[in-house]
């Protein structure tokens, strides 16, 4: 009877112990969701801080909505290309998501609470008075500490991404990433600028082969546009996770394709059975049309514009194969696009024109000639100024103006001029032309008088200064000091044109006294009959006054090295001034 009273006794306080167990799981459970809830209300808040104010950043950097999602979709495509997983872009926040995601947020919050607070099922012990148990100080600092430990990861979270997408979005840079590739070529470090030049420069030899023979290297001459692709690989590069990024731009080839057809005719030149192509024509002599003749010559620019096609296509593929047949040029102008032109030659410059020349003759032109200033525009005439001068100074290619101003390295000077031809007055002249082609007067052709000569090359010699200068497009590559004519033989000033030129020559001639000299030079260049430039080796110095006392017979005395540069410079017919 004992045994059974101890064993319902042990049976009652083992049930009331996991009662009070269960109970104590319970409390425990209820604090730390409210605990866990509380910080989630905490960390929620903080975050709708930080989404408040990435807001206002994100409205600072609307206008580049654009340009950044530009680049992710950049980001996508070059990913994509290396097949590689694309990460999905950061959104950037605005005002309205924001509050969108605030509705979301707080009703898993609320839900949460209500099942904390009202449990389904309450057992009496529930409502005992250890179950109001008040909160010890160690307690609540615990508390305390926690909440504070689950805001802060949640604000710095917020701040990150905000700050991450703000960054992608905003952040500036004017130079690649290093070890960047873009289109096969090392890029990295390079700035839009630099990184285009290497484009260009890379980009444009290119290995040509015709029906299968050996490729030939031929340097194209395209410039190519990538439309702000560049800038943008920058950005994406900057931010790209990869350690050497490849990327492939897209490019348009915009000039460069006249250059490249003139290399390629050096390169596969008109062969000798080879019939060169031509377009129909009119023979304003006997007023009739000449046939269009189909050649077997290559289209030069056809071919051109296909290797630029197939470059910006594939630029790290340099080869290129054609055949011939493919190429072949097609006349552009048949006889029948000719049949209304030939009608308005018959009816507008058969008859041609008259022209006063600068000398006062009168010369008559020709329906040939007219046609360069009375242009055919379908049923409509238009009169082209330029053609006027064309034809002007065509006319007045053996006249030169007595005297003509010219720019020199030491001011403008007034000169004989016995070298520079059509010097004319094109305004005055074009309006005259055009005016007497459309009045049916005559044309006039006036001379200019002030003519101011741009000489981009030529040799000028300083009798003042006792100097020599070559110029080259303009710029003073070489000045020497040189010796000029002496009293009695002063070198003329003018303007004149190389004659000739000779490496050795000798010198022949005759003293003051009569005595007959010889001097060998080694660089010889005349201009002005027995007048011209040469290097002496008998002389020790050169410039300043020694023309005064020892001067030349007319000559123009140089040092040797300065006498070899301009001679290897110098051609035949280029311009010499003197002043």
């Amino acid at each position: 009877m004992a045994d059974d009273k101890n064993r319902i006794i042990t049976k009652e306080k083992l049930v009331f112990g996991l009662g009070q167990a269960g109970k104590m799981a319970y409390k425990t459970g209820k604090v730390a969701v409210k605990v866990g809830v509380s910080a989630g209300k905490t960390a929620y808040s903080g975050a709708k801080y930080a989404g408040s104010t990435i807001h206002k950043k994100a409205e600072e950097i609307k206008e580049k909505r654009l340009e950044r999602e530009e680049l992710e979709r950049s980001l996508e495509e070059q990913i994509d290309q290396l097949d590689m997983p694309a990460e999905e872009p950061i959104e950037e926040p605005e005002a309205e998501e924001t509050e969108v995601e605030e509705e979301v947020a707080e009703e898993p919050v609320a839900e949460a609470e209500s099942e904390v607070e009202e449990p389904a099922e309450e057992t009496p012990d529930e409502a005992t008075p250890d179950d109001t148990t008040e909160e010890t100080p160690a307690e609540s600092n615990t508390k305390k500490r926690n909440k504070k430990l689950l805001i802060i990861p949640a604000v710095i979270g917020a701040l990150v991404l905000a700050a991450a997408g703000i960054y992608a979005s905003t952040a500036k840079y004017d130079c690649f990433a290093k070890d960047v590739v873009v289109n096969g070529i090392e890029v990295g470090e390079m700035n839009a600028e630099q990184a285009t030049e290497a484009m260009n420069k890379n980009l444009n030899d290119s290995l040509v082969s015709k029906d299968g023979d050996d490729a030939k290297k031929i340097h194209t001459s395209f410039i190519y546009e990538n439309e702000g692709g560049m800038e943008r690989l920058i950005r994406l590069s900057n931010i790209d996770p990869r350690e050497k990024p490849e990327y492939k731009l897209k490019l348009n080839a915009v000039e460069g394709f006249e250059l490249t057809a003139t290399e390629l005719k050096k390169a596969y030149p008109l062969g000798e059975k080879d019939v060169q192509t031509k377009n129909a024509r009119i023979d304003y002599i006997k007023m009739e049309i000449v046939d269009a003749v189909q050649g077997t010559n290559i289209d030069y620019m056809l071919l051109a514009e296909d290797i630029a096609e197939q470059r910006c296509k594939q630029p790290t593929v340099n080869e290129f194969a054609f055949a011939k047949d493919d190429y072949i040029e097609v006349p552009a102008i048949v006889a029948e696009d000719l049949a209304d032109e030939l009608q308005f030659a018959k009816d507008e410059l058969s008859k041609g024109m008259d022209i006063v020349k600068i000398d006062g003759s009168k010369v008559h032109i020709g329906p040939a000639a007219l046609a360069k200033i009375k242009l055919y525009n379908g049923g409509n005439i238009e009169y082209s100024k330029e053609g006027a001068v064309e034809v002007a100074r065509a006319l007045s290619k053996d006249y030169k103006a007595e005297m003509v101003t010219v720019q020199t390295q030491e001011g403008k000077k007034t000169l004989y001029n016995y070298a520079i031809t059509g010097a004319i007055d094109a305004e005055k002249t074009a309006d005259s032309i055009v005016d007497a082609a459309e009045n049916g007067g005559v044309g006039k052709i006036f001379a200019d008088k002030n003519l101011t000569a741009e000489l981009d090359d030529h040799v000028e010699v300083s009798l003042n200064s006792q100097t020599v200068y070559l110029v080259q497009n303009g710029q003073v590559t070489m000045k020497t000091p040189v010796v000029t004519g002496t009293a009695g033989h002063r070198t003329p000033p003018g303007i004149f044109k190389l004659a000739w030129k000779a490496s050795p020559s000798v010198l022949c001639g005759k003293n003051d006294d009569g005595t007959e000299y010889e001097n060998p030079v080694n660089f010889w260049m005349p201009f002005n009959g027995g007048i011209g430039l040469h290097d002496a080796p008998w002389r020790g110095s050169f410039g300043g006054s020694i023309y005064v006392y020892n001067g030349s017979h007319g000559c123009v005395n140089m040092p040797y090295n300065a006498a070899r540069t301009v001679y290897n410079w110098i051609q035949s017919g280029d311009i010499i001034v003197v002043y």
